[in-house]
């Protein structure tokens, strides 16, 4: 089993984020099976789609035993999901993906941020690629660190985040705008002429609100996130989703809780989160020493967020290993068989959870009636439809 450490060095400065991203161990367990249709034994764990309905069901109880969610008992709102087909992977490298941190759809045309290459894909759901953009290096049309995606009807928006800058492009893929901006960890739209990016290095705020045409509008809500002023060059902290062209929610990879933002406002409305299934998330911790050197540890707990069927909030509950808790420093056991979803109502209500049938998804998207969830650490997106 592998797992992986980053250690962030600044100066006298120097943090730990700790999360499970990959355990390559082989094995045979009789509630899951290839992707393929064979037999799961000598199968990497992370290609494995768990088809056993009472290994769903034990972790759909899981995530809910402590909670009772809104839709709970009404199965009109139950998530069904139904593999599809694949995209990218060993065995699929056509197209090929080599590390999917970040997805974005728009009808039936995916736009993903491959990592490793520097480059933003645009594939449509039959698995063509109409076109690529970018590549390493610096300037524009080159990324140092490519991040997350926006797209409205006409334009879409990519992080380049050690390049301080989002990149503004046609949907054909053509660069028309360069926006200055130190470390956007996140951006989303608002509405056709705007979108929002998260920075916590930017000055002014978390919050930091443009116009395609017109540049920088306003900056706002500082959130008091825990380590949030050494936290500052992550490349893997925010996720967000804009709901009525108005409130921002967002949450922060590195605690438990998630924000509301109103942009018309400019200012921090609401948070909210229900109590974590596992009864006990790790604790991170800071500390600054006599001679000005300071470490910290601190361990993912939510994931991705998009918005899903019926427009409800969905969130991942990160880092979940096989015996129900979080990994932390003295435990890293291997990852839950599924991906764990949570459901919320802009109001902050719990609404349910249900599961996707694959370990450490790292990124979502949603576009009625299909659900896609991408494996960064084996390249392969994966297609289901909602039933």
């Amino acid at each position: 089993m592998h797992s992986n450490t980053v250690m962030m060095l600044s100066g006298k400065t120097a943090f730990v984020f700790l999360t499970l991203v990959s355990c390559m161990c082989k094995f045979s367990d009789p509630h899951t099976s290839a992707v393929s249709g064979t037999d799961v034994e000598g199968t990497d764990v992370f290609l494995s789609v768990v088809t056993d309905s009472d290994t769903l069901k034990k972790w759909k109880d899981w995530a809910m035993g402590c909670d009772t969610g809104l839709w709970e008992s009404d199965s009109t709102h139950a998530v069904r999901l139904t593999l599809v087909q694949t995209y990218g992977g060993e065995d699929n490298p056509d197209p090929q993906f080599f590390s999917v941190k970040w997805m974005q759809i728009s009808g039936d045309t995916l736009f993903i941020a491959d990592r490793v290459r520097e480059c933003l894909v645009c594939m449509n759901s039959h698995g063509e690629v109409l076109w690529e953009y970018g590549e390493p290096g610096e300037g524009p049309g080159h990324f140092t660190t490519i991040g997350p995606i926006a797209v409205s009807d006409t334009w879409i928006a990519v992080c380049n985040i050690e390049g301080d800058r989002v990149e503004l492009l046609t949907r054909s893929g053509e660069l028309t705008e360069v926006f200055s901006i130190l470390n956007p960890l996140y951006v989303e739209a608002v509405n056709s002429n705007s979108f929002a990016v998260l920075s916590i290095q930017a000055p002014g705020g978390d919050v930091h609100l443009f116009d395609i045409n017109d540049g920088h509008l306003a900056s706002f809500g500082e959130c008091p996130w825990q380590g949030g002023e050494f936290i500052r060059r992550s490349t893997n902290a925010f996720s967000a989703v804009c709901l009525n062209n108005r409130y921002l929610v967002v949450n922060h990879f590195f605690e438990y809780r998630i924000v509301v933002f109103d942009v018309l406002e400019q200012k921090m409305v609401a948070e909210f989160a229900r109590n974590h299934p596992s009864g006990n998330l790790p604790s991170s911790s800071v500390t600054q020493f006599d001679d000005g050197y300071t470490s910290g540890t601190f361990y993912f707990v939510l994931g991705k967020m998009f918005t899903g069927p019926e427009g409800a909030i969905n969130i991942r509950l990160d880092a979940i290993q096989k015996d129900g808790t979080v990994i932390n420093s003295n435990s890293t056991i291997g990852p839950a068989p599924v991906t764990v979803i949570d459901r919320y109502s802009l109001a902050g209500e719990y609404l349910d959870s249900y599961c996707i049938p694959l370990p450490n998804c790292s990124a979502f998207a949603y576009s009625d009636p299909y659900l896609y969830a991408a494996q960064s650490y084996t390249g392969t997106i994966f297609q289901f439809k909602v039933e």
